[in-house]
C-alpha cells in the first residue's frame, strides 16, 4: 500500500526525502522497505546515513530483507549491511544471524575476505556480545 504523497528518494544525495521517509516511521514505510535496503548499498552514501540506523531500530522487521542482502552476491551490499545495520540491531533481533556471521568471519570465502566481510562480520559478533555483556 503506497501513502499518497510519500516522498520517493530519487539519488544518493536526496537525504531531504530520505529524512522524511524515516521520520514516517515503521509501519508507515513498511511497504518499500525492499527499496530502503538499497540505499545502503554503499555506506559511502548520504543517504545510507539516514537510512541505514532506521533499519536497525526497527529490529525484527528488518530481519527478513537482511538475508535477502546476505544471500545476494552483492559483496559490498553485504558489508555495509553488516557494518551498518547488523551490528546496530537490537540484540534480540541481531542473534538471527550470529551463526551466519560466525561462518563469514571464520571460514569466508575468498570473495568475502578480499572484500573484507570477515573483518565486518567479526566486527558485529563483537557488537552481539557487548551487548550480552560478554
Amino acid at each position: 500500500m503506497l501513502m499518497e504523497g510519500r516522498p520517493v528518494i530519487s539519488d544518493k544525495c536526496d537525504v531531504a526525502a530520505a529524512a522524511k521517509l524515516v521520520g514516517l516511521g515503521y509501519p508507515a514505510v513498511g511497504d518499500i522497505l525492499p527499496e530502503l535496503f538499497t540505499w545502503i548499498q554503499d555506506g559511502n552514501w548520504p543517504v545510507a546515513q539516514i537510512v541505514a540506523p532506521f533499519l536497525a531500530s526497527i529490529g525484527p522487521f528488518a530481519v527478513p530483507e537482511i538475508w535477502k542482502v546476505l544471500r545476494s552476491d552483492d559483496l559490498l551490499w553485504k558489508y555495509w549491511c553488516i557494518l551498518r545495520v547488523i551490528a546496530e540491531l537490537p540484540l534480540d533481533s541481531a542473534v538471527e544471524f550470529e551463526t551466519e556471521l560466525w561462518r563469514m568471519a571464520n571460514s569466508p570465502s575468498e570473495a568475502e575476505r578480499l572484500e573484507e566481510i570477515d573483518k565486518v562480520a567479526a566486527h558485529a559478533l563483537e557488537c552481539l556480545a557487548s551487548r550480552r555483556g560478554k
